[in-house]
């Protein structure tokens, strides 16, 4: 996986995203990325890994349990 996402805004514009980490849990894979705001701060996100049907990988929204493991795993990260 390249550093450097492609993932779309609010305004469903296709906008760079930079991989911070990746998170596998139950067979399932995450990545958390962060966007970047422009003035200097940047947003954290997750989202689910998947295939479509050409074998690339999609980015689909979490639910709030796995946000919550997410959470914890992020948390864990931190204290290391």
């Amino acid at each position: 996986m390249d550093n450097i996402i492609k993932v779309k805004n609010d305004n469903d514009e296709l906008i760079d995203a930079e991989i911070i980490n990746t998170y596998d849990n139950d067979n399932k894979k995450y990545i958390i990325y962060s966007v970047s705001n422009n003035n200097d701060t940047s947003n954290l996100y997750a989202s689910r890994v998947e295939k479509d049907d050409n074998g690339n990988d999609i980015y689909l929204d979490i639910n709030n349990d796995e946000k919550k493991e997410i959470i914890k795993y992020i948390q864990k990260l931190l204290k290391n």
